[in-house]
């Protein structure tokens, strides 16, 4: 997928001169597996948008565990959402297969921004999706059990769970990658069980 045909098919841009200004500011990049694309507290200058793989934004806790706190699976899914180019990301971003991103500099987004009302609605949109997101995940996480948060995980996350190392998931589903496995089992039992 080229440039131009990213931000008219996948983010929907109809406005030429923003097109134009957004392909000629816009870096395509291919990532191997376990590049690090952003590091933690580490000042960004760029946006990047998924095209193809897997990403997973993580921090890491007072004792130096990280934590895994979302997937970016999506085509056109923002890994880096900020409201100005001044905040420093809370989370890290690693490629957990090879990847295929945009980048764009915040600076020329800001611009953008500034110029059109239309790049300043699809970044807010952005902006509230994402949210949406990581507020659907965060109280799935705590309210519901292992098995459903693991449930919820498969639905939201089709296919990821042969993708990922368990390590990962277990932490982004606030389990042990022990509970991990024995729910992954119990589930498997219960859908070859139903099948007879």
């Amino acid at each position: 997928m080229n440039l131009y045909d990213f931000y008219t098919e996948i983010l929907r841009i109809q406005n030429q001169k923003i097109l134009k200004e957004l392909v000629e500011n816009s870096k395509y990049e291919h990532l191997k597996k376990g590049t690090k694309i952003v590091r933690e507290d580490e000042e960004v200058s760029d946006t990047y948008f998924l095209v193809k793989g897997v990403i997973r934004g993580y921090f890491t806790d007072d004792k130096g565990k990280e934590i895994t706190d979302c997937f970016c699976t999506r085509c056109g899914s923002p890994t880096v959402v900020r409201c100005d180019s001044k905040m420093v990301p809370a989370v890290a971003l690693d490629t957990l297969t090879e990847c295929e991103i945009i980048s764009v500099p915040i600076s020329k987004i800001e611009e953008l921004q500034y110029k059109y009302m239309e790049v300043s609605v699809l970044y807010n949109q952005l902006l509230l999706k994402s949210f949406a997101e990581h507020w659907e995940a965060k109280t799935t996480l705590y309210r519901y059990s292992a098995m459903e948060r693991y449930k919820w995980f498969l639905k939201k996350y089709p296919g990821l769970i042969d993708q990922v190392c368990n390590k990962y998931i277990a932490s982004y589903l606030n389990i042990t990658p022990v509970t991990l496995s024995r729910l992954r089992s119990e589930l498997n039992k219960q859908c070859n069980d139903n099948k007879y």
